[in-house]
């Protein structure tokens, strides 16, 4: 299994489009081949998102990041 934590620290004006922008694509991510977990949340004064990932294998990891 591979796991991936990523903290996302974007700009104040940025933060509810970066945020939009993850979840638009969770539950097609979700539904990758060898995807495992996909989730996303929030600091409590937002902002900053955390991304928890777990994929079968690094392959599957390499090929979502190939995703549009």
């Amino acid at each position: 299994m591979h796991c991936v934590f990523a903290t996302i620290t974007p700009k104040e004006e940025y933060f509810q489009s970066a945020k939009t922008a993850i979840l638009s694509i969770l539950e097609d991510t979700r539904n990758e081949t060898g995807c495992i977990q996909f989730d996303v949340h929030t600091n409590t004064d937002e902002t900053e998102l955390f991304l928890y990932e777990q994929w079968v294998n690094e392959s599957a990891l390499q090929l979502h990041y190939l995703q549009d």
